[in-house]
């Protein structure tokens, strides 16, 4: 990676986060077709906008809302469905299950997928703009700068939706 790169990369990710990042952009750039990200698994829409990521933010946004809204109701149209019995009990509840791991799936799959996609974005727009090096690297600074507070703000919002749906 030439030097300009990396300090593109590192003004993009910050400092805690270069080497992991380096690492999954190299993969992803070389073919590969997903990467694994726990913090997107885990926190999907959240870590999204930790990141400031609006276009997988807003994906992974209706991915949460499937999960938490569609998915009970096509459980409750499967529960209808099938005679009643305990295994009816377990089928439904089965499938919500199964519908919901299938989304947290794809978000800890493809999050890294949307967020080399937006560096590149960025990348390109500010070399556009910038012709000095240094307005670039803190452009990119600027925008790769995280959002604890919406990060926070869009957590606490998806933990209230699941506890309305789930209690």
């Amino acid at each position: 990676m030439q030097e300009y790169e990396k300090k593109m990369l590192l003004a993009y990710t910050g400092l805690d986060s270069y080497e992991y990042y380096q690492k999954v952009f190299e993969k992803l750039e070389s073919g590969k077709k997903w990467s694994w990200n726990w913090s997107a698994f885990f926190f999907g829409f959240s870590f999204m906008v930790l990141r400031n990521n609006s276009l997988g933010g807003i994906l992974f946004l209706l991915l949460g809302l499937f999960n938490a809204i569609v998915v009970p109701f096509l459980a409750k149209y499967v529960y209808s469905v099938v005679e009643y019995n305990e295994h009816s009990v377990f089928l439904a509840l089965s499938f919500i299950l199964l519908l919901r791991f299938i989304v947290w799936l794809l978000e800890g799959g493809f999050a890294n997928v949307f967020l080399l996609k937006r560096y590149k974005d960025l990348k390109a727009k500010f070399e556009k703009k910038y012709e000095d090096e240094d307005k670039r690297l803190n452009a990119m600074e600027k925008a790769g700068k995280l959002y604890y507070i919406f990060a926070s703000i869009s957590l606490s919002f998806s933990l209230g939706v699941m506890m309305k749906f789930f209690m």
